[in-house]
C-alpha cells in the first residue's frame, strides 16, 4: 500500500527579506494566480517608467501580495509596502524572487 502525501509536512522553501526596520519575511514561492501576476508585471514596470500612477500602484498590489504568502501568514498591505520599498526596491525584490523561484525549480527533489 502506498504512503500517504502528506503537504501539510512538506517544508517549503522560502525567500527572506528583511525591511528597513528590522522585520522580515520568509516568502513562499508563488501559487499558479500569483505567478500569472508576477508574470504580467513587466507590462506595469513599463508603465511606471512613463509616470503611470496606476502602473506603480498595481506593482506595490502585486508586490504586496507576493510577500503576503509568507511563513507566518503576516499581511503585508501596500501602505506598509510603500513605507518599506520604492520602484527601485521593487525591481529587486522581482529579480531576486525570479532567481528564488528558478533555483527551487532547477532543485532535484
Amino acid at each position: 500500500m502506498a504512503k500517504m502525501l502528506d503537504f501539510s509536512k512538506a517544508k517549503k522553501p522560502t525567500l527572506p527579506v528583511k525591511f528597513d526596520d528590522g522585520s522580515m519575511v520568509y516568502v513562499y514561492t508563488p501559487s499558479k494566480i500569483e505567478f500569472d501576476e508576477m508574470t504580467d508585471a513587466q507590462d506595469y514596470f513599463n508603465g511606471a517608467l512613463e509616470g503611470e500612477r496606476e502602473s506603480i500602484y498595481k506593482l506595490y498590489e502585486i508586490t504586496a501580495r507576493l510577500m503576503s504568502n509568507n511563513k507566518t501568514g503576516r499581511e503585508i498591505t501596500v501602505e506598509e509596502l510603500a513605507g518599506y520599498l520604492d520602484v527601485s526596491d521593487m525591481v529587486v525584490f522581482f529579480r531576486a524572487y525570479a532567481q528564488f523561484i528558478s533555483e527551487v525549480i532547477a532543485e532535484k527533489n
